[in-house]
């Protein structure tokens, strides 16, 4: 669900996954990063991949891509990288991304700790759909939609 809903960003998140592979595959490039994050009192913090078949490590690639920008930014600039830049619309759509994201992350979390039932999980799937959507003020009330979120998502 939540790789399907990424498609609609595949030209950015290839950007972002060429960044992370370019640093992950260049030692200079990684050194240049590290040294950039100290000189902007930052912590160190070394880029992570997406895997495919784990649909949160896109969020966490995109997590650390967004912790790491603006030395990001920096050394692709002073290291003069021939790799496809981010533009500002696309920084502020990682971070929506991220924000809608979380919702799904915490669930996941939780179900991969403890056993559900499938009422429990239907449950689980209203609070979330409820969440991603007052983020975006998809609409006013619970109420006015439908008696289940998941419902008016799917409806």
């Amino acid at each position: 669900m939540v790789r399907d809903a990424l498609k609609v960003m595949k030209t950015t998140l290839d950007k972002v996954k060429g960044m992370v592979e370019f640093f992950h595959k260049s030692t200079r490039a990684t050194e240049k990063l590290k040294s950039t994050q100290r000189q902007m009192d930052m912590p160190e913090l070394r880029l992570k991949q997406d895997c495919a078949t784990r649909w949160n490590s896109t969020l966490y690639m995109l997590k650390r891509v967004l912790e790491s920008k603006d030395a990001i930014i920096s050394t692709l600039a002073l290291i003069n990288a021939h790799i496809d830049a981010l533009d500002q619309e696309e920084w502020e759509a990682l971070q929506e991304t991220c924000t809608v994201l979380e919702p799904f992350e915490q669930v996941t979390v939780e179900i991969s700790s403890e056993r559900w039932t499938k009422p429990d999980f239907r449950s689980v799937l209203d609070h979330i759909t409820v969440s991603s959507l007052m983020s975006f003020n998809c609409f006013v009330s619970y109420d006015s939609v439908t008696s289940s979120p998941t419902s008016a998502v799917t409806e």
